[in-house]
């Protein structure tokens, strides 16, 4: 167990971009939900080691699953999918890991709903076994869907009509402006800030390795902060046209991949992965129903980087409007729950990961759902803990530039 919270993730942090990591210490401060969002690596340092995850089907997990890493997206067919849609953590791995980090998350999102105190308590067990009898009756039926299972709910169909709304030709016109030196990206000095040379010959470099888009003209790249746990990473907005009859202006987003700290505790062998990135848009491609338009790995030196098309930003279930509306609560983790559930089953058999059989078997078994639930709640306390520690130490500067 570690003891100083706020040391290990100075540490940890300390080669990334002094900048982002100003906002990234600011969010992280305001409540332990956005805290646990930016602290993967301190999740997995202090996990307690337990019988109730190590015992679980090995299956090609998400490794960062929590309540706002869910989506909708548009996929490479032309259609929006609602699913997970981060990857960074992902690996080969206990599949209790997803479904522990993803029921401590709900633990932790007290203030998203119902209020504090013993109130939002009752309420948030209810919703995580709800959410864990998804999973487990989703595994027992041994077959993933093949379309968005759970579009016809309220509160995913809301989400998936507010991207399907948002086409990448509108996010393109409305992130993009023309000027004397040609269409330009907007520049805010918040979320997008001005790309040196250096690092737009990079970029230019990395898409000439792209198996889609190396033939396509770029236009700009500018520095992105976005998300929470990546922040600080190199990240980048990316303006570029294809070429051909139907040639067009895209906007990609290129992030910065490093090594997985959920792999750092998994027992099972890994694969031999040329790269990071590799790792991440192989398991992504191989979990979902269908991955993110324009999705892949590129490497350059020693870096690797993720691509794909740049979503809308309104692409997750608004969680703190929903308030205390149990019905839309109950639709929202019982698809996260079935979602979980299918990507584990999309990648049974493969390389390591467990049999549909024993994922049937696992889903039926209910002696492990109890221990389960009170290891999330032992681990959300712990987390609770640690926030205190860290806000104490923001409060008095610790992380001041």
């Amino acid at each position: 167990m570690l003891r100083d919270v706020s040391k290990f993730l100075k540490r940890f942090h300390s080669e990334r971009d002094p900048q982002a990591m100003e906002a990234k210490w600011k969010a992280m401060n305001a409540h332990p939900f956005a805290f646990f969002r930016g602290t993967s690596a301190l999740y997995y340092a202090t996990l307690p080691q337990a019988d109730t995850v190590a015992s679980t089907p090995a299956a090609w997990v998400c490794g960062d699953l929590h309540l706002e890493n869910f989506g909708a997206f548009h996929d490479g067919r032309g259609s929006v999918q609602f699913d997970i849609n981060d990857f960074d953590e992902a690996c080969l791995a206990p599949c209790g890991l997803d479904v522990l980090r993803l029921l401590t998350s709900l633990y932790l999102a007290d203030a998203l709903h119902t209020g504090r105190g013993l109130e939002s308590k009752a309420a948030s067990q209810e919703l995580a076994h709800t959410m864990l009898v998804a999973y487990a009756d989703q595994l027992a039926k041994g077959k993933s869907s093949s379309n968005p299972l759970t579009s016809h709910r309220s509160v995913i169909r809301e989400t998936i009509e507010r991207v399907r709304s948002t086409s990448p030709e509108v996010v393109v016109a409305s992130r993009v402006e023309k000027t004397k030196r040609g269409i330009r990206l907007k520049v805010d000095g918040d979320k997008v800030a001005d790309a040196s040379s250096r690092e737009k010959d990079m970029i230019g470099e990395l898409l000439i390795r792209s198996a889609w888009l190396h033939t396509a003209s770029l236009h700009d790249v500018a520095k992105r902060y976005a998300g929470l746990a990546s922040l600080g990473l190199r990240r980048y907005e990316v303006l570029v046209e294809t070429r051909g009859a139907k040639g067009s202006l895209k906007l990609l987003d290129i992030k910065e991949s490093i090594p997985s700290r959920c792999e750092a505790i998994s027992s099972h062998s890994q694969p031999r992965w040329s790269s990071d990135a590799q790792r991440i848009a192989c398991i992504q491609h191989l979990a979902l129903v269908a991955a993110p338009s324009f999705l892949e790995p590129l490497r350059r030196k020693q870096r690797s980087y993720v691509l794909r098309e740049l979503q809308p930003s309104k692409d997750r279930i608004e969680l703190g409007t929903m308030d205390s509306d149990a019905r839309r609560w109950q639709q929202a983790v019982r698809t996260m729950g079935e979602l979980t559930a299918c990507a584990h089953l999309r990648g049974q058999g493969r390389s390591g990961s467990a049999s549909v059989k024993r994922f049937i078997e696992f889903g039926r078994d209910a002696s492990w759902r109890k221990p389960m639930l009170d290891l999330a709640a032992e681990v959300a306390m712990q987390t609770r803990q640690q926030w205190k520690e860290y806000a104490e130490a923001y409060k008095d500067g610790y992380f001041s530039a």
